[in-house]
């Protein structure tokens, strides 16, 4: 299946026809002009850049977008790969300048996927290929709840399939970064590690 094939069926799924779209009127021969990247392809039909849509879906062409000359700095990449833990291309998106803390389309950075599925590999690939210094330790949701990194990790639903070690793991990384909102969290109380919570 060719773009041109992706474009067709996406359309015959939403129901929209091929001629009324500029982009996909363009691939499909309904007009003169091509002055569309891939990029431009997958945003005005999916609302994704073709980086996000592959860091989400397809890793292995991550590398040839960014050959191709993709930009990284636009959309949210990072968040992308890191809500599928793509974590082996974590090191060429940010070297092509992918931000770290770009939110995506519903309100979340790449370390909040982290935090939210409990992945200490997603969160130790994050810190080593931006640095801890580049990662903003206090940023919230944008999706409506307004939530902290540490309560996403608190409400994460994935404590009981995350082992006790790697719990322990994560909540260190947690508490050297922000310790005085892990304190305030635990009402300034050393916890200590319990099902369904960070130590």
């Amino acid at each position: 299946m060719d773009t041109i094939d992706l474009v067709e069926d996406w359309l015959e799924w939403r129901g929209i026809p091929s001629d009324s779209d500029p982009v996909a009127a363009a691939l499909l021969g309904h007009s003169s002009s091509m002055d569309f990247t891939l990029s431009d392809i997958f945003r005005r039909l999916t609302g994704w850049t073709a980086l996000e849509y592959a860091a989400l879906s397809h890793p292995h062409h991550v590398e040839s977008l960014l050959q191709r000359g993709e930009d990284a700095t636009m959309g949210a990449a990072l968040a992308s790969a890191a809500d599928r833990d793509n974590v082996s291309i974590f090191k060429p998106l940010v070297a092509a300048g992918a931000r770290v803390n770009a939110y995506n389309r519903i309100g979340m950075t790449a370390l909040h996927y982290a935090c939210h599925y409990l992945n200490i590999e997603t969160l130790k690939a994050l810190i080593q290929c931006t640095g801890e210094d580049e990662i903003d330790w206090e940023a919230r949701t944008r999706d409506g709840r307004n939530l902290t990194v540490l309560q996403l990790a608190e409400a994460s639903p994935y404590h009981s399939w995350t082992s006790t070690s790697e719990i322990e793991e994560f909540s260190d990384i947690l508490r050297a970064h922000i310790p005085e909102a892990y304190e305030e969290l635990h009402d300034g109380v050393e916890p200590v590690l319990m099902p369904g919570g960070l130590a």
